[in-house]
């Protein structure tokens, strides 16, 4: 089952601003799951999550 990745408004540089500004973790990794995608470094969450360091359900949750 592949679940549709939702779509970004954000650009780059404002998550990367977003990023930098918030101080709680679960928000951080979120903020850096959005950038991955948008950058295009990430094409799949399998791929996010792993680039995060977490597993790809926790990408997904929420």
């Amino acid at each position: 089952m592949n679940i549709k990745t939702p779509q970004i408004t954000e650009s780059v540089s404002e998550l990367k601003n977003l990023i930098r500004k918030t101080s709680i973790g679960y928000q951080k990794q979120r903020l850096t799951m959005l950038y991955l995608y948008r950058s295009g470094q990430a094409k799949m969450r399998k791929q996010a999550a792993q680039m995060i360091g977490v597993h790809r359900k926790t990408v997904g949750d929420g």
